[in-house]
């Protein structure tokens, strides 16, 4: 989500490996049963954790140039989701014909009518788009300012329950339920930056203490979330979100 300069290329080695293990962690739960202990504690964060890193990569740059940034997200982010939403329609085009084809358009490309019933395994790639250009436009808005984006997370957390709480479906229509519900953790990630949290815990021998409470405490939260829910879906494709309120700290 970084604009141009030496920072973008900029590798971190744990940012890497989280996200090797998350890719590993969420094809593992997809062969675990629905309602499992494993299948709701690894739910309850491998997905989210992806959006997590966007926020704590996110550069604010007051000279960003918008159309520039807008056009290498599209590139990067919405290009390739239209390419395998395209190949995948010729599976369809050989069951169904040219009106399987078009019913899976109109039905599915970009969570049209509020779902997507079919080819569901793309649904990251929209909702990721729409929540960082939602973000970037955000901190435009407000010049970057921390505190502002802890509140806009606050405020997507809220959102998020009473749109769940009272099955309100216009917001089902382009995904914006699920980015409401994804965009708190971009905001995590970019507070947990800006405070060099996560430095706090690395780095140095002295830090292992630390390392190791805060692993504790990831670990005791996941069996909690596990332990609460178990027997019970969580699925943010689904609006499968149960506990809420609870689904944002285990995540």
């Amino acid at each position: 989500m970084t604009d141009g300069g030496s920072r973008r290329n900029e590798r971190y080695d744990y940012i890497d490996y989280a996200k090797a293990v998350a890719i590993f962690l969420i094809g593992i739960g997809h062969f675990l049963p629905n309602g499992s202990f494993a299948r709701v504690a690894l739910y309850s964060f491998h997905v989210p954790v992806f959006f997590f890193i966007a926020g704590y990569l996110y550069r604010y740059e007051p000279k960003t140039n918008l159309r520039m940034w807008f056009r290498s997200k599209v590139r990067r982010i919405l290009v390739p989701y239209l390419l395998l939403f395209s190949l995948s329609l010729s599976v369809v085009f050989l069951q169904n014909g040219a009106r399987g084809v078009l019913k899976a358009v109109t039905e599915n490309l970009f969570f049209i009518r509020g779902s997507m019933l079919w080819n569901s395994a793309l649904w990251f790639l929209p909702v990721y788009f729409l929540c960082v250009v939602s973000f970037q436009l955000f901190n435009m808005a407000v010049k970057g300012r921390v505190a502002a984006t802890a509140i806009l997370g606050i405020a997507c957390i809220i959102s998020t329950v009473l749109i769940d709480k009272n099955d309100l479906y216009a917001f089902r229509i382009f995904g914006i339920n699920k980015c409401l519900c994804m965009l708190p953790f971009i905001c995590l990630g970019y507070v947990v930056r800006q405070y060099r949290l996560i430095d706090a815990v690395i780095g140095t021998r002295a830090q292992n203490s630390r390392a190791a409470f805060m692993g504790a405490l990831f670990l005791g939260l996941l069996l909690s979330a596990g332990a609460i829910n178990n027997g019970d879906n969580i699925s943010i494709l689904g609006n499968d979100y149960n506990n809420v309120l609870l689904f944002f700290p285990f995540a």
